[in-house]
């Protein structure tokens, strides 16, 4: 009975049921069919067709997010090398490294900056050269540019002779070497020839002032009228016609350089001191060539600065390259005017002629920071004074400016004004003395005393 059953589940089980074996065969199925591992070396068995969906189903969505995955971790590496690779490394702004650009521009407007003012300062100076070969003075140091045995000061070089002949023989004597008997306008001027002479029992050198045409109208050998002066105690006394000046040295050591004038006769013979302008063509040719490499320097420093890579613009101040091309040669440029500064010398009237001549007038100044760039301008000498454009002529003690209106305030020097000896015209100055400051360097003198002088004018909006 036990094997009746087992021969029957074998037949069952080698026989399937026809309909299920049409079923399967059927073009709808036939790709879906699997081999049952338990029935291996026999008849494949239908599975259902909703197993090979699921299969896909779950592949297609595994290759999806293994793409995601791959976008997402290359995206993450793109950006971490887009990241500057250190803290310290510079970001790029169009190709331009920021810290390197604005290094690159401090630099060059630090040169900029020097090259232009020493460009002002030669400028200014071989102005003075150019003017010292047609008058007798000027500001500019010139070394070596006086002849054997004369003595360079400020502009002028100075001869102390020792033979002596009359005062009119001495002036002839002096006019054919090329200058004249000394003419003295300064304490520091004066200062500097007495310390040329030897002291002696009294010796006495004429110098270049007259009353001859004239009794107590003292002039000078250029016929300008002589202002303060260097008298001693009651001198000039014209005691015996003594119509021409002196200056004597003596051993007494007590007298001092700004005491040292008398009068006499100018028959009477006497050594004499003479007076010339310094010799600067040589000085002049060498800053002719130095401002003509300087300004090859500064054209190679404005290309350089053309082609740097500098995607932003930098604002920045007021510069002389900006300014120069506002004014004419040899003014130099500040806040909306230009400035000249001189080196020939008028009085104070003369000089504010000159200045309206040139479209100007003497300058006007009312801030601290154009007196500091006024100054600035100026070069250092003994005592280099220059007229500016004030005066209290008309009322004393009521300075006003050249265009009328009151002064407030001002930059004189202690003590100033003080009207020592009819001063009524303001100048500036500049010395050696290096504690100087500009807000302190204002002085009054009388109107008629010859200085060089600053201008000022309305810089041109249209250049």
């Amino acid at each position: 009975m036990q094997m009746s059953t087992e021969r029957m589940n074998d037949k069952l089980n080698d026989e399937p049921d026809p309909d299920l074996t049409d079923y399967c065969n059927t073009a709808d199925v036939q790709y879906s069919v699997l081999n049952n591992p338990r029935n291996h070396g026999k008849r494949p068995f239908c599975q259902s067709p909703f197993k090979v969906a699921t299969a896909c189903l779950t592949a297609f969505c595994l290759l999806l997010l293994m793409v995601l995955v791959a976008t997402k971790y290359y995206s993450k590496s793109s950006s971490v090398q887009d990241l500057p690779s250190s803290p310290g490394e510079p970001q790029k702004i169009l190709g331009c490294p920021i810290a390197l650009l604005s290094i690159k521009l401090t630099r060059l407007k630090r040169q900029n900056s020097d090259l232009e003012a020493e460009r002002s300062h030669l400028k200014i100076k071989i102005t003075a050269l150019e003017a010292a070969a047609d008058t007798k003075c000027t500001s500019v140091t010139a070394k070596g540019s006086c002849p054997d045995n004369w003595h360079y000061f400020q502009g002028s070089c100075y001869f102390i002779s020792e033979e002596s002949e009359s005062w009119p023989q001495s002036q002839a004597y002096c006019k054919l070497r090329g200058g004249h008997l000394a003419i003295v306008l300064t304490a520091d001027e004066q200062t500097f020839i007495w310390n040329l002479l030897p002291r002696g029992h009294w010796n006495a050198y004429w110098f270049g002032i007259t009353d001859e045409e004239t009794e107590d109208d003292w002039r000078w050998v250029d016929g300008t009228k002589l202002v303060g002066g260097f008298w001693e105690p009651g001198e000039p006394n014209n005691d015996n016609n003594e119509d021409c000046g002196y200056m004597v040295k003596t051993m007494v050591l007590d007298r001092v350089a700004t005491k040292s004038w008398y009068d006499a006769p100018c028959q009477m013979s006497r050594p004499r001191i003479c007076e010339k302008a310094a010799d600067v063509r040589k000085e002049k040719s060498d800053l002719e060539e130095e401002i003509s490499q300087l300004k090859n320097k500064i054209a190679a420093l404005e290309a350089s600065a053309a082609t740097q890579c500098t995607p932003v613009q930098v604002p920045t101040q007021h510069t002389p390259v900006t300014a120069k091309a506002s004014c004419p040669d040899n003014w130099d440029y500040f806040d909306g005017s230009c400035y000249f500064i001189s080196s020939l010398w008028e009085s104070w009237p003369q000089s504010q002629a000159y200045c309206k001549q040139k479209g100007g007038h003497l300058a006007i100044v009312l801030t601290a920071d154009e007196q500091t760039f006024i100054w600035n301008l100026l070069p250092r000498g003994h005592w280099n004074a220059y007229w500016i454009g004030i005066t209290d002529e008309e009322t004393e003690d009521d300075w006003r400016w050249v265009d009328g209106t009151k002064l407030v305030g001002g930059f004189w020097e202690d003590g100033e004004p003080n009207n020592h000896i009819n001063e009524d015209c303001g100048y500036m100055i500049k010395t050696t003395v290096l504690s100087r400051i500009a807000t302190k360097s204002w002085y009054d003198a009388p109107c008629e005393m010859y200085r060089p002088w600053i201008c000022e004018k309305k810089a041109d909006a249209s250049s």
